[in-house]
């Protein structure tokens, strides 16, 4: 049976979902349970959710830098103008 969008599309936002719940519980929940209780040892330490949640931010903009860096430079290479979209008129 082949995946279908629709299918992979709900699996992608269920897991999305799991994800963020997790990591809400671990950042926002557990610093408020005992430190003692046994909650804290289904998560990792919170100082590796920052620095998660960093390393996706900064790679996430320097993905973004490049790819518009490289739109600009082929627009520019094919002589269109990257304010208007369109090719330069010679009047």
């Amino acid at each position: 049976m082949p995946l279908y969008d629709r299918t992979i599309g709900r699996c992608l936002m269920t897991l999305n979902t799991v994800w963020f719940v997790y990591y809400v519980v671990w950042i926002g929940v557990t610093p408020f349970v005992d430190p003692g209780h046994f909650t804290h040892l289904l998560f990792p330490p919170r100082e590796y959710g920052i620095a998660i949640s960093a390393l996706i931010l900064s790679t996430l903009i320097v993905v973004a830098l490049t790819v518009g860096s490289l739109h600009i430079l082929v627009a520019a290479a094919q002589g269109v103008s990257t304010t208007t979209g369109t090719l330069p008129s010679h009047d």
